[in-house]
């Protein structure tokens, strides 16, 4: 029996199925299947599909299903998708100082939005889902 030679998109759905270790891809994870161009729109297909959202320019997450509006959302907490992006992308980041002093006990205000602290060069990347945003100091 002769098998069908597998889609671009099947093997990139394979790919994120069997990849445990990261919540966060990138489009040179799978340019080993083809052009950028064809590895984006098929990744564009995926998030459209639910598979993946999209959460920046070249950044998709792993997708799970809202129990409350049955839409796709990124399986991980925002921050931490924040976190393995950054981290993708060459950057070293950590979390805020108010992050930080919450966690010590320095004080009992629970630091209000998605802050991350990058030493070294600039962030210019937005990553966001939905209305929330990273914010870099």
């Amino acid at each position: 029996m002769t098998r069908k030679p597998a889609t671009i998109r099947d093997r990139i759905a394979t790919r994120i199925r069997r990849t445990r270790r990261t919540d966060v891809f990138v489009r040179d994870d799978f340019a080993d299947f083809g052009a950028y161009d064809v590895v984006g729109r098929e990744l564009r297909k995926l998030a459209g599909e639910g598979l993946l959202v999209k959460v920046g320019y070249g950044l998709y997450a792993r997708a799970k299903r809202s129990v409350l509006s049955g839409k796709p959302i990124p399986s991980a907490p925002l921050i931490e998708i924040g976190y393995q992006a950054l981290r993708r992308l060459g950057h070293s980041p950590k979390p805020s100082q108010a992050a930080v002093d919450y966690m010590e006990g320095r004080t009992m205000q629970v630091p209000a939005g998605d802050r991350i602290a990058v030493s070294g060069a600039r962030v210019k990347r937005r990553i966001a889902f939905g209305t929330r945003v990273i914010e870099y100091s």
